[in-house]
């Protein structure tokens, strides 16, 4: 598998987790959510199946990392504001969260790189700290990914808030302006999702 298909792999599995919490978060059942993973996604019953046992871990790992990448973020931040050099900044992540100096100093670069990523966790990314030489190619690669993740993630929460628009305004009990509200739309993007529908 080329690293390019891998990233088109994880760009996908955030876009399905994405619509997964997106829906959960409206309230929608479980099979409403699986019918919609199979129909709007194309998915077997038997993948949109493992995408909902697996959902709440998988956001849940997501969580964690980023509450990681905030608390780094924070820290980092907190040190620039006094002027800290990067060497004390670096010291300050080893012992907070326990790093090697050299790990320390790869999430202080990536973190100055990105400022405002955040990501998910996984164990991937823990067992990669102990191995020594290869652990900062290997979570380059892993950060990658779940750069690609992320970007899924959003696009699908993204399609559930049109796909939401579209059914409401396909219904025609709401009034332009609920169904931006409710679907997290702005009114502009209900006008033009209104216009389309209109033209097909």
């Amino acid at each position: 598998m080329t690293l390019e298909m891998r990233y088109r792999e994880k760009r996908e599995e955030g876009k399905i987790y994405g619509i997964i919490s997106a829906c959960r978060e409206c309230n929608i059942s479980e099979e409403r959510i699986l019918k919609i993973l199979q129909e709007k996604e194309g998915l077997s019953e038997e993948s949109a199946i493992v995408y909902l046992e697996e959902a709440e871990e998988t956001i849940k790992r997501m969580n964690e990392y980023t509450a990681f990448m905030d608390k780094l973020c924070k820290i980092i931040s907190d040190l620039k504001k006094i002027n800290a050099s990067d060497d004390t900044i670096i010291v300050k992540i080893q012992d907070e969260f326990h790093f090697t100096n050299d790990d320390a100093k790869f999430y202080y670069e990536y973190a100055m790189k990105k400022k405002d990523f955040t990501g998910k966790p996984g164990e991937t990314a823990q067992s990669a700290k102990k191995d020594g030489e290869w652990s900062h190619e290997y979570m380059t690669l892993q950060m990658n990914y779940q750069e690609k993740y992320e970007q899924g993630i959003e696009q699908g929460v993204e399609q559930e808030k049109i796909d939401s628009a579209v059914r409401m305004i396909e219904d025609g009990d709401l009034t332009l302006e609920k169904i931006a509200m409710y679907s997290g739309l702005t009114l502009e993007q209900v006008l033009e999702l209104e216009k389309e529908l209109q033209l097909a």
